[in-house]
């Protein structure tokens, strides 16, 4: 879990750092197969609705950036 869920909706910016890797996002049940890929050094933008978190998983470990801004 890289984004845990709040009560009012959340705008949340996801970016790779690492340049040869792929990060996948989504939901608790995310993989290799159904996330959203985000490709090196590129970044994702997502409104996530109350209650809502968001996941991520990829083939190694290394850091990601996430900023969020809480939404009232």
């Amino acid at each position: 879990m890289i984004v845990t869920a709040a009560s009012s909706g959340q705008r949340v910016t996801v970016h790779n750092n690492e340049a040869a890797q792929q990060i996948f996002i989504g939901g608790a049940d995310v993989t290799t197969s159904n996330g959203l890929h985000v490709d090196g050094k590129e970044q994702k933008e997502l409104t996530l609705n109350p209650g809502e978190s968001l996941y991520a998983i990829a083939a190694s470990s290394y850091a990601i950036s996430v900023m969020i801004q809480k939404q009232d």
